[in-house]
């Protein structure tokens, strides 16, 4: 028969697992929040670029 120290040791176990999950969920959502506004800001610095490079002409 398992013991109740088992028990908490195997629910302990799983909270970790949760919390790392959520962690890792949450480093996602930032690296792909910081990466759309690096797409967003280069694609900005192009426009930008294109539109000097006209009035240049």
């Amino acid at each position: 028969m398992t013991d109740n120290r088992e028990y908490r040791a195997r629910i302990h176990i799983m909270v970790d697992d949760i919390e790392s999950n959520r962690r890792l969920r949450q480093l996602h959502a930032l690296i792909y929040r910081m990466h759309e506004r690096d797409v967003a800001d280069r694609l900005r610095t192009e426009r930008q670029e294109g539109t000097e490079d006209g009035n240049a002409e």
